[in-house]
Parts: C-alpha cells; sequence; structure tokens
C-alpha cells in the first residue's frame, strides 16, 4: 500500500521521517484491512516516548529484543532521545555482565525478562516473576509484556517478509524489491 493511502492511525505511526522499511511495513501491515486502525494506536501507545515504563527503559528492552533476532539494522540504531535521557550507547555489549553493568534495578529486571522472553520463554519462573513485581507495578509488567511479545513479533515479521535491512546477518534476509518499490511510491 502506497503511503498516499495510508490511514490517519497509520500516518501517525510512520510520522514525517519514517524509513522505506517503516513505510513498507506499514504499507504492508495495512493490508490487514481494518484492524490497521487498532494496531497502530496500539503499536504507538507502547512505544511512545510516554509510555509507562520510560523511553530509555523501552529503549534497552527493544535493544534487549533486537539482540536475540541477531538484526544488525536494529542493533546499530540508538534513539538520540533515550541517549539524551543517559542510556548508554554501548549497552547491549553490556547485556552479557547484566548483574555487574551500570544498569538500575528495573533496567536489569526488564532486560533479562526480555532475554528470557525471547529466547526460552520457560525460563520465565516464578523467581524472574518476583523481580519483576519488586521493581515494577501491575501496569508496568503487562506494559512490558505486550512490548516485547509485539516488537518480537513485528521484528521477525519484518525478517520473514524480507523487510530488512542489506546488513542483516540473517542469511539469506536481504533488502527486497519490496522495500525500494515502496520507497519509491513515497518519493513519488
Amino acid at each position: 500500500m502506497p503511503a498516499g493511502d495510508f490511514t490517519p492511525a497509520m500516518q501517525a505511526a510512520t510520522g514525517p521521517t519514517a524509513s522505506a522499511t517503516s513505510l513498507a511495513m506499514t504499507g504492508l501491515i495495512g493490508k490487514a484491512g481494518p484492524v490497521t486502525d487498532t494496531f497502530f494506536p496500539f503499536y504507538a501507545a507502547l512505544t511512545k516516548e510516554e509510555n509507562v515504563l520510560g523511553f530509555k527503559l523501552t529503549e534497552l528492552v527493544r535493544l534487549a529484543v533486537a539482540t536475540t533476532t541477531g538484526c544488525e539494522a536494529c542493533l546499530a540504531f540508538r534513539n538520540p532521545k533515550a541517549i539524551e535521557q543517559g542510556m548508554d550507547a554501548d549497552a547491549p555489549d553490556l547485556f552479557d555482565e547484566l548483574d555487574t553493568a551500570d544498569f538500575t534495578e528495573r533496567e536489569r529486571a526488564a532486560i533479562r525478562y526480555t532475554l528470557a522472553f525471547c529466547t526460552n520463554h520457560h525460563l520465565v519462573d516464578d523467581t524472574m516473576w518476583e523481580e519483576l513485581k519488586s521493581v515494577f507495578d501491575d501496569q508496568e509488567i503487562m506494559t512490558l509484556c505486550l512490548y516485547v511479545s509485539t516488537f518480537l513479533g513485528t521484528s521477525r515479521l519484518s525478517h520473514v517478509v524480507r523487510l530488512v535491512d542489506a546488513h542483516c546477518t540473517l542469511p539469506g534476509y536481504r533488502l527486497s524489491a519490496v522495500t525500494d518499490a515502496k520507497a519509491a511510491q513515497t518519493a513519488n
């Protein structure tokens, strides 16, 4: 679906400076019909700076998801707002040292949960739930759960439909002709 045909919800989700990949993914999801007008406000509420987790924590969680998918583009990007809020640009390099690195207890708990959810959800046990409950309220925990599951799902969707960058490390996944075509439509 060309950007000119985006619904208001889709336009709000992409904004004026969206990447070609973001526009292509939005256009692809737009083919789901009426569900898009529900999906995009939901996704925006999870990812916007104002969400209950805070922008820095949300960005750390996004990077934790990206470490599990191995997407080089996702791992390379750092949202400048998160850096302004004190996020270390090298944060993903510190995930292996989670207990000793300079993370807050909330950041540790969220990153630990995210890595477990994305790699082996059976590791999310009672001990992990207790850790989450000790630093997050119920609304924050459910927002974290929804964010991780949604971002992991859309990340994997972008890989399977070949909407990833040319440097993606997953075998066989390269910037597709669909992305180029969507970018060309947007430019026209």
